[in-house]
């Protein structure tokens, strides 16, 4: 495990508050943890926000969340074996990095058949030591109900901290295009304002990374999956939604970005980028 002192020397160099970039490493850890897990490394899929910083972008935003799609049936990755394995996950995390992991929270969030998802919450002791009070937790979201339609990637975990050489993993990933998608997706079903960064930060600067019709192709694909209907481009900038993105977007992805832009000036490159893709 890494000192204090070099959590305190990156915090004051990036302006980021010591007790993300302290979560931001256990989840390496936990990461390789889950990668080299014989079990469960097949089974998982990463994907989401973390899923860009912890494989594709080393400087993207930090993310508090690990969100997996599972790509095998429950009748081989049931509940129980998924939360006995990442126990012993937490166990191995600890004797190779001295990281303390504990499960406090497991539970089954969707019960329909072949549509399951799972929720955990893994406490931990990291670099600071806090163990009085309320502990930091990483949340854990495992689902059955997505369908993964692009071949993953295989990337390495991405750790910039001093013990890089021993926190080494191979990364089931979703394809950028496929992240691309399921964020197009979500944000016609949810509001948040992480989402509408991530689709942003894609589009306006890794666009050239992206295969364009793939992502069209996924993404309807995903809305007929989820019985979410899209009309037109209008659907992503429904006014309840803009009022409650402009709302909640300061408070929400401030500590996670060094240098925040406007959500006006997000939504303006937005409505371009959205009339280009589509």
């Amino acid at each position: 495990m890494i000192s204090l002192s070099e959590l305190k020397t990156k915090s004051e160099e990036s302006r980021v508050d010591i007790s993300v970039l302290e979560r931001d490493y256990v989840i390496s850890w936990v990461l390789k943890g889950i990668y080299d897990n014989p079990v469960l490394k097949d089974g998982l899929v990463f994907k989401g926000g973390t899923a860009l910083r912890k494989t594709y972008f080393p400087n993207y935003r930090f993310s508090e969340d690990l969100d997996f799609t599972t790509i095998r049936p429950l009748s081989e990755l049931s509940g129980a074996k998924i939360k006995e394995n990442l126990e012993t996950i937490c166990g191995n995390v600890y004797q190779e990095s001295g990281i303390e992991l504990k499960i406090v929270d497991f539970k089954q969030t969707r019960d329909e058949l072949n549509e399951e998802a799972f929720l955990g919450k893994i406490q931990f002791v990291g670099p600071r030591g806090h163990r009085t009070g309320s502990l930091p937790r990483i949340k854990l979201d495992i689902t059955f109900y997505e369908e993964v339609i692009l071949p993953s990637n295989k990337l390495s975990l991405i750790h910039l901290y001093s013990d890089a050489a021993d926190c080494q993993a191979t990364v089931y990933v979703y394809r950028l295009e496929e992240i691309v998608a399921e964020k197009l997706r979500a944000i016609l079903q949810r509001q948040r304002s992480r989402d509408i960064y991530d689709l942003w930060n894609l589009l306006k600067f890794h666009k050239d990374k992206l295969d364009l019709f793939t992502v069209r192709d996924v993404f309807q694909k995903k809305c007929k999956y989820k019985s979410v209907e899209f009309k037109s481009v209008e659907g992503f900038f429904k006014p309840e939604l803009l009022e409650s993105h402009r709302l909640t977007w300061e408070p929400s992805i401030r500590r996670q970005v060094i240098s925040l832009t406007s959500f006006s000036e997000v939504e303006d490159d937005l409505r371009s980028l959205l009339g280009s893709l589509f």
